[in-house]
């Protein structure tokens, strides 16, 4: 037999991946894969595939050798350069009150991200000239290879920090040069100056360089760079970049302080929750998919919509839970669910394991309307205003998970099961898929009781992958007119794990404006701020004709 698949745009990883197939299936079943492009112009099969693909996975291990060289102790060092007393960009607003300054945004991110970050105002202001601004820089950058300037959009200011640059690299070559010891602990593996400028002026963001790579660079050092002397360097330089300008284009809480993290992790210290994937599974990887689950993977390979999935999945990575959700939102079908049941749910062929968040320690609701807080309260909050004024139990009014929180038209379902103590959770929502149709997505969770009176265990197979989440029902008005709830969950078997809040109300409208102060206090106990809070779109025009049904104990 013979399989020919197309793709428009060639991938490491399909390449890979398709030859793998082909070695397999061609030694067992006389299978032949072939792979082209559009035009017809070969990519790889049989035995150049899997030639192909252990060099991917030599490749894996040996950046995997690399980074571990890396890891150091205490926390990474970091310059910052932004106007800190300036309004946060939209996107990153309270859905009430004033917005945030930058630097409370900047703050609370380094803080997530566990780094140690020195401040530098990239606002130029009255008795601060631009000597002063250099002089602060380059005794910021003394002992760290990495700075960032984000938002600074004044033209001199963008001047002044390229010219720090140049003072800051020139003094570290001499350094470099006298001594090898410069390679500190702080430093990590190099002392080279990294820097990269987000939502600043074009001059600004032209003098962008991480790692091998630089934006605008002379020509003839690039090439050499790129194709000879320091390629990974140069090809993992050029993704760094265009993934953290992705991440901070999001203009979200979650998405900023990963990339800050990400940023470290790469050029620093590699840290396993936040780096770039080092470009294709490994050979035991291949190994196991096609040993195990073989009819899954052509099947998913044979269909274009799968494949889609697939190949944009493996592009983006694990940890960007925020692009790897929208991809699965958009392309979910029967075959990618069959495909990720087999291959990570019940063989974990990526040997992915995650365990749920334990910070911060929220604590549930102790009372509801002067009783104490019991499992049948805390069901009834649940259950909410479903069939008594509405079709449903809750709308989300804001989230904080970037990944799985604000969808559009978010419409929550809790009810009772037909089995004694069964309870259901069914959250449906609007999803503007990749391609531009928007469409209705479903899930379907089991509910349990916690030790703890108002926490409860849920539990879901998504796209074939099981998550595991732990709920708390965090507060609730006397009315029901709002109430929040916390989460923390991990799909051990994708490798992600997650928390998030919910601020919910009857009709997903704002909260009353009286309730502001209570709901502020609330989320502060759970260690978050109004501002990381993004509304969830609720036009009528969008959310209409919503799949409501409950039959059964069940929904259809």
């Amino acid at each position: 037999k013979t399989y020919v698949f197309s793709w428009r745009e060639s991938t490491p990883w399909v390449c890979g991946f398709v030859g793998w197939v082909s070695f397999r299936l061609g030694n067992q079943q006389d299978v032949v894969v072939h792979v082209s492009n559009r035009g017809g112009r070969s990519m790889g099969s049989g035995q150049h595939g899997v030639a192909r693909a252990r060099r991917m996975s030599l490749r894996a291990h040996a950046i995997g050798s690399e980074q571990k060289e890396r890891v150091i102790q205490g926390r990474v060092k970091m310059v910052v350069v932004a106007p800190l007393e300036r309004h946060a960009p939209t996107g990153l607003r309270s859905p009430w009150g004033p917005p945030p300054t930058m630097k409370q945004v900047l703050e609370r991110a380094a803080e997530k991200a566990e780094l140690d970050v020195t401040w530098v105002n990239g606002d130029i202001v009255v008795g601060r000239n631009q000597r002063d601004i250099e002089r602060e820089m380059i005794d910021a950058a003394s002992d760290t290879p990495i700075c960032m300037a984000i938002q600074v959009q004044d033209e001199r200011m963008g001047n002044t920090i390229i010219r720090s640059l140049e003072k800051i690299r020139t003094q570290r070559k001499q350094t470099e040069t006298q001594s090898e010891d410069v390679r500190n602990r702080a430093m990590g593996k190099s002392a080279a100056m990294n820097f990269i400028s987000l939502g600043g002026t074009a001059q600004l963001s032209t003098a962008s360089k991480l790692l091998a790579y630089e934006v605008q660079g002379n020509m003839f050092t690039s090439v050499i760079r790129r194709f000879f002397l320091q390629r990974n360097d140069w090809a993992k330089g050029k993704e760094l970049y265009t993934t953290m300008t992705d991440l901070y284009e999001r203009y979200n809480a979650d998405d900023l302080s990963y990339l800050m993290r990400l940023y470290a992790s790469e050029c620093v210290r590699w840290d396993k929750e936040a780096h770039l994937d080092a470009g294709g599974p490994a050979f035991d990887t291949l190994s196991c998919m096609l040993t195990n689950c073989r009819s899954e993977v052509l099947a998913c390979l044979m269909d274009q919509n799968c494949r889609t999935a697939i190949t944009k999945l493996s592009s983006c990575g694990i940890r960007d839970q925020v692009k790897s959700y929208q991809i699965i939102a958009s392309y979910e079908s029967e075959l990618f669910a069959s495909f990720s049941l087999c291959v990570l749910q019940k063989h974990n062929c990526m040997g992915n394991t995650a365990a749920m968040p334990q910070s911060p320690n929220v604590q549930p609701m102790q009372a509801f309307r002067g009783k104490p807080m019991s499992h049948s309260i805390a069901q009834d909050i649940l259950i909410g205003w479903l069939r008594k004024e509405k079709e449903y139990s809750w709308r989300v009014y804001a989230g904080q998970n970037a990944a799985y929180d604000r969808f559009p038209c978010q419409y929550q379902l809790f009810y009772f099961g037909k089995a004694k103590g069964s309870m259901w959770y069914d959250p449906v929502f609007r999803v503007e898929t990749l391609d531009g149709n928007k469409v209705w997505r479903r899930r379907h969770y089991r509910v349990r009781k916690g030790d703890l009176p108002g926490t409860f265990h849920f539990s879901v197979l998504d796209n074939g992958v099981v998550s595991k989440e732990f709920w708390k029902v965090v507060e609730c008005a006397e009315d029901m007119s709002w109430c929040i709830l916390y989460y923390e969950g991990a799909a051990s078997a994708a490798g992600t794990s997650y928390q998030g809040s919910i601020l919910a109300t009857a009709d997903g409208l704002a909260p009353p404006a009286h309730a502001q102060e209570r709901i502020e206090r609330v989320l502060e106990q759970c260690d978050i701020k109004t501002w990381e809070l993004t509304t969830v779109d609720n036009m009528c025009e969008l959310c209409s004709n919503a799949p409501l049904s409950i039959e059964d104990g069940g929904w259809v």
